[in-house]
C-alpha cells in the first residue's frame, strides 16, 4: 500500500469526522486519519465520515474535486486488501463492491452484536419520554418499532433555529430536545414530537434515490393521523419565539 513515511509526512486536504461525534471516543483517530490520507494519495481529497450506520457500511461521492466518502468503523485499520476494494468502490468497481461485500459479510455479525455505549435519559425534570414512546407505539400499533428507544438530547449553543427531535437509523434512537421539558411546554407537543420521530422508524430513506428524502407523501399522509396533530403545529407556531429565547 503506502509506506508509513508516505502517511504521515503528508497532511489530508480534506476534512475527518465521526457520526456520532462521540464515537471518536471509541475509535483510534490516529488510524482513521492514515486511512484517509492513505485515500487522498490515490484519489485526491477526501471529506472522510467514520460512522456506526449499521444499515449503509460505506457510500460514496464525488463533488467539483472531492470525494465525500462514509465508512463504517470496522474498516478503520484494515488490511490492503480491503482498502484497494475500498479504493474501488469509490471508483465505482465491481470488484471493488465484491471486495466490501466480502468483508462485510465476514464482519457482520460481530458488528451487529455489538453493545454501543451510550447513555439514555427519558426522565426529565417534567416529563418521562418513555411514557410518550410505549403510548405511541400503541397508537401506530407495529411491532418492528417496539426496539426503538428515547432520551432527552443535550442542549445546543445556537439560538437562531431548533431540531425538537431526531431520529438515529443506525441505533434506533429518539433524541428529544431538552427545552422541551418544560411545565410550559404541553404533554401533547412532546408527544407528538416523539411520534414524528417514530414515523422515521417505519419510512427510512430511500437510499437508492440521488435526492435522499427524509419525509415522504406517506410519512407526511401518516403524520396528520396524530390525534392532536393540528393543536400540536398551531402551539409550535405561536411558541417557537419563545423556545428560541431560552
Amino acid at each position: 500500500m503506502f509506506s508509513l513515511l508516505d502517511l504521515f509526512s503528508k497532511r489530508t486536504k480534506g476534512s475527518l469526522s465521526f457520526v456520532p461525534r462521540s464515537l471518536s471516543d471509541d475509535i483510534d483517530s490516529g488510524a482513521a486519519r492514515g486511512l484517509q490520507r492513505a485515500l487522498e494519495l490515490t484519489l485526491g481529497t477526501v471529506d472522510l465520515v467514520v460512522t456506526d450506520n449499521r444499515r449503509r457500511m460505506v457510500s460514496a461521492k464525488k463533488t467539483r474535486n472531492r470525494h465525500q466518502i462514509r465508512i463504517h468503523h470496522m474498516f478503520v485499520g484494515c488490511e490492503d486488501s480491503v482498502f484497494e476494494a475500498l479504493v474501488g468502490f469509490v471508483n465505482d468497481c465491481p470488484d471493488g463492491r465484491k471486495g466490501i461485500n466480502t468483508f462485510i459479510a465476514a464482519n457482520n455479525d460481530s458488528i451487529r452484536n455489538q453493545p454501543y455505549k451510550m447513555e439514555l435519559n427519558p426522565v426529565g425534570n417534567v416529563y418521562d419520554l418513555d411514557v410518550f414512546r410505549k403510548n405511541m407505539l400503541d397508537l401506530l400499533g407495529d411491532e418492528s418499532l417496539e426496539d426503538i428507544r428515547v432520551s432527552w438530547g443535550r442542549k445546543g449553543s445556537g439560538k437562531r433555529s431548533i431540531r425538537f427531535g431526531s431520529f438515529d437509523f443506525s441505533q434506533r434512537l429518539i433524541r428529544i430536545h431538552p427545552a422541551l421539558d418544560e411545565d410550559w411546554v404541553p404533554d401533547f407537543f412532546v408527544e407528538y414530537v416523539v411520534y414524528h420521530e417514530l414515523l422515521h422508524g417505519l419510512f427510512p430513506p430511500d437510499e437508492s434515490q440521488e435526492r435522499r428524502s427524509l419525509h415522504p407523501p406517506e410519512f407526511r399522509r401518516k403524520e396528520k393521523e396524530y390525534p392532536m396533530y393540528e393543536e400540536a403545529i398551531r402551539w409550535e407556531n405561536e411558541n417557537i419565539e419563545r423556545i428560541l429565547r431560552q
